[in-house]
């Protein structure tokens, strides 16, 4: 009989929880800093309790869990730096479109555990000309899973 597994991860949080920032960029309530987590699934599995884009407190330690597929194996966290890129583009009528890409880069380097413990840390802008582009950069993370070998 193939066993499954469940991974709770319990967390306690000060404060008030604003919407999501809609440009990905830390937010501010009172005096408690908010930035999206920063998440990235690749393979037939899960995380949970967060999804990428939910706004944390900054500087304070969270965990969460990875919950592969049945009949699949969970690789291993590996950190990784997501890049936004927005793009401010107007037609001839002088509509502005906003295009957005997010890249994930891996970094070397695999925590096999499937509890992880972070911290959520602000994206910073690292290119930014108002009203035609801005690059953000923040650390992530990425959750590997791949099909269980037969």
């Amino acid at each position: 009989m193939k066993g499954c597994f469940l991974v709770l991860a319990i967390m306690l949080m000060p404060g008030q929880f604003p919407a999501q920032s809609s440009v990905g960029i830390a937010s501010r309530v009172g005096r408690t800093s908010f930035a999206p987590v920063a998440l990235n699934v690749s393979g037939p599995g899960k995380v949970l309790p967060y999804n990428d884009g939910d706004e944390l407190i900054v500087g304070v330690q969270y965990a969460m869990g990875a919950i592969p597929n049945p009949g699949c194996v969970f690789k291993g966290w590996q950190r990784a730096n997501k890049l936004t890129f927005t793009e401010y583009v107007s037609d001839s009528t002088g509509v502005t479109r906003t295009n957005v890409t997010v890249t994930y880069s891996p970094v070397a380097g695999v925590n096999t555990h499937l509890r992880l413990q972070f911290t959520v840390e602000p994206p910073v802008v690292i290119y930014d000309a108002p009203g035609v582009r801005t690059v953000t950069e923040q650390p992530a993370w990425q959750a590997n899973f791949e099909p269980r070998s037969r």
